[in-house]
């Protein structure tokens, strides 16, 4: 006997589609904007900003990129329990790492919340900047459901893990923040 799809499963499949369908004259913007929330040019961003102690202290820039670890293995885990399938197989091999077989939660959704979130709370007093991660946030997720990698409930998922890692990770900031201060002082000394 087979199951039948769920009403919320139909509902997902349908409204992905409709964004699919609106945004398919647009496939060159939309694939470098779903592009831009990649984990390797975020994760050499990280390194580069400790490296060369920019944009940020040196220990807020090693808190992004253990923020961005988790949150990546996060959704990794998920995806390899949940193992749903992505809308569109033909897509895999241009837009997908290899062995990223399933789209529940999104991965980019996850990387790109997390960093909106961190951005929001970290930087209060420079208010535009959460504004513009999170305005990117959404043209990420909106390229995602357009390129048909993810379903509109993957990118819901991935936003929800990202915005609760960054959350999380931002109350025990000073704690963990504290673990890597001699780290984040002795590493210049090397050079």
């Amino acid at each position: 006997m087979a199951i039948e799809e769920s009403s919320l499963d139909e509902w997902d499949k349908k409204v992905s589609q409709k964004i699919a369908d609106r945004t398919a004259k647009h496939q060159t913007f939309f694939s470098i904007l779903a592009l831009s929330g990649n984990s390797q040019p975020w994760i050499i961003l990280s390194v580069i900003f400790f490296v060369f102690d920019i944009f940020m202290d040196r220990t807020i820039n090693i808190l992004q990129l253990l923020v961005l670890i988790i949150s990546g293995l996060t959704t990794a885990l998920i995806k390899y329990i949940v193992k749903r399938k992505r809308p569109s197989d033909d897509r895999l091999k241009k837009y997908v790492a290899r062995g990223d077989y399933y789209s529940f939660p999104s991965g980019h959704a996850s990387r790109m919340a997390t960093s909106s979130i961190l951005m929001i709370l970290f930087f209060q007093e420079v208010w535009w900047l959460g504004l513009l991660f999170g305005l990117w946030t959404i043209g990420v997720n909106i390229a995602r459901i357009s390129l048909r990698l993810h379903y509109v409930l993957d990118i819901i998922g991935g936003t929800v893990v990202g915005l609760i890692v960054g959350a999380v990770f931002f109350i025990f900031s000073g704690p963990i923040l504290a673990l890597f201060v001699p780290f984040a002082e002795w590493f210049p000394h090397i050079f």
